[in-house]
């Protein structure tokens, strides 16, 4: 096979950023179409007379994958820091597509009663597993490939993976709703995107075995820099950066999981619009969001990550709970109008805050730091926040309350940003 050292220049870039994104597209598309097919899941492997506790063991079940994310990190993150970027980013992406096709062939509960649901928490673990090393891998990959003036257009196209991979569970989610009634998905069709999830994760393995290290990693091995014990150094020495990152990423984590997989089940759930509807309205948002990242990456190299990050943390402050008043009338119009306002404001953090979480952090422990900070700040408040958004909304109510969620998060991130110093156009950290 033709390594990508021995291309040219254009072409050695676009491989790199395939390979670097495509296991944030599998991961993406795997929580998709969880959270897409969370009522049906419910139906198959929960079922009960309480549409409600029903649909919440089913989103717990969405959340407890998350818990095992830190440990994934530290996995994940102390073999990158100590044998290479490209070995670790190989065992996630495998783990992950296995994680994914489990889900897809396992009997029902009334098939094999309540192993049924424990062995999708079994599945959801070795997902969670390998994603505690997915992102902040990619991330690291991609940003230590990058050129020192588009590193922020680099590091964008980790977050465009992941809207990718929504966009391309949610489009499949509105082609079975099309071509098969509601009986057939609710009976046997919805195995079908968890199946192509197997698929796609060997795709993504051909593509990462094909790549060399980053230049950062391979500098620091040659100058014999490598540390023995990376993770120790991350946790001893690196707590504040890390702190720093896990406050950055409240905001991140929280909008992201409430847009790219919550949203539609909170509108089939509050509102009288059909799944298939609200699948439509989720794949143009997330059509809008993938359009505008790559701009808001590129945009942070030419101002800086913190006044873009900075827009978004006040955007999302001022304008979530409109929007859930927007989304709330229950018009396919609507709700519309107000998925897309809100992919306008969430592509900002997620252009420029893939490149600016990796920016936090030293070559020699980047890899183990950010995941460790990155995953306990998802595992906390992103993967729960669907179940918590539900939960507030059953205690209260209320369909408007998930907003004073991503309102408080938001106001937190800006306030760790304004304490951040501007990255862009400075050379990576070494040690």
């Amino acid at each position: 096979m033709t390594d990508t050292v021995d291309l040219p220049v254009a072409q050695r870039t676009k491989r790199i950023i395939a390979a670097g994104t495509v296991g944030n597209i599998i991961e993406w598309y795997d929580f998709a179409i969880y959270g897409l097919f969370a009522t049906v899941l419910a139906k198959n492997f929960f079922p009960s007379g309480d549409k409600v506790a029903s649909l919440l063991a089913t989103l717990a079940v969405f959340a407890v994958s998350f818990f095992i994310r830190p440990f994934g990190a530290i996995v994940f993150g102390a073999y990158g820091d100590r044998h290479g970027r490209k070995k670790a980013l190989a065992a996630t992406v495998i783990l992950m597509g296995l994680g994914t096709l489990m889900v897809g062939v396992l009997p029902t509960y009334d098939s094999i009663g309540v192993l049924a649901p424990i062995l999708l928490v079994v599945a959801r673990l070795v997902q969670g597993l390998s994603t505690g090393g997915e992102w902040s891998g990619s991330s690291v990959f991609v940003v230590e490939h990058a050129p020192v003036r588009r590193r922020g257009l680099y590091g964008s196209w980790v977050q465009f993976g992941a809207s990718g991979g929504s966009l391309l569970g949610s489009l499949l989610g509105v082609l079975l709703g099309l071509v098969f009634s509601t009986a057939q998905v609710e009976s046997w069709a919805w195995r079908l995107p968890f199946l192509l999830g197997g698929v796609l994760g060997a795709f993504g393995l051909l593509l990462r075995t094909r790549l060399e290290d980053t230049p950062e990693f391979n500098d620091l091995r040659e100058r014999g820099e490598v540390v023995e014990s990376g993770l120790g150094r991350a946790v001893t020495s690196r707590w504040r950066d890390g702190a720093r990152a896990f406050g950055f990423t409240l905001a991140y984590t929280v909008s992201v999981y409430m847009l790219l997989t919550y949203m539609p089940t909170y509108v089939t759930t509050t509102t009288d619009i059909k799944l298939t509807n609200a699948l439509l309205s989720n794949s143009i948002q997330l059509a809008v969001m993938l359009t505008l990242i790559p701009f808001a990456g590129a945009l942070s190299d030419r101002v800086g990550r913190r006044p873009v990050l900075l827009a978004f943390c006040a955007l999302a402050a001022v304008l979530t709970y409109p929007l859930f008043l927007l989304i709330s009338v229950g018009t396919i119009a609507a709700v519309i109008i107000g998925q897309v306002v809100f992919a306008c404001v969430v592509a900002l953090i997620g252009g420029a805050g893939p490149t600016a979480t990796a920016e936090m952090f030293p070559t020699n422990v980047r890899f183990s730091a950010l995941g460790i900070s990155y995953n306990l700040a998802v595992a906390a408040f992103g993967g729960t926040a669907p179940f918590i958004s539900t939960l507030l909304i059953s205690v209260t109510g209320d369909h408007t309350t998930p907003a004073l969620y991503m309102i408080a998060a938001a106001v937190v991130t800006g306030l760790v940003v304004l304490r951040l110093p501007e990255t862009a156009r400075r050379p990576l950290r070494k040690n």
